[in-house]
């Protein structure tokens, strides 16, 4: 049985930043927000996607403290993160 009532929705294809940074964050956040512009992406949508994006911040920055403060407890110096988000000098500590 068909429902008649319920239509397929055919969304543009939209390139995902990496999110394994800031900026990676801030791409994603600007291309939210141009779609939402543009209504091509319902308002309510983006509202959740910016939560979503802004709790992954969040998190990427208390992960940064806790890296931090392994290497401060450990007595050796911090490394920045690499490009893939893990921490050299929080592995090494361990």
């Amino acid at each position: 049985m068909t429902d008649s009532h319920h239509t397929c929705q055919v969304l543009p294809r939209i390139k995902i930043a990496h999110l394994t940074g800031a900026d990676g964050i801030l791409t994603e956040l600007r291309s939210v927000y141009r779609a939402a512009r543009r209504g091509e992406l319902p308002m309510a949508d983006a509202t959740k996607l910016t939560y979503i994006l802004k709790v992954m911040s969040e998190i990427m920055t208390l992960r940064e403290m806790e890296a931090r403060l392994d290497c401060l407890e450990a007595g050796i110096p911090y490394q920045p993160r690499n490009s893939d988000g893990d921490d050299q000098a929080a592995q090494e500590a361990h």
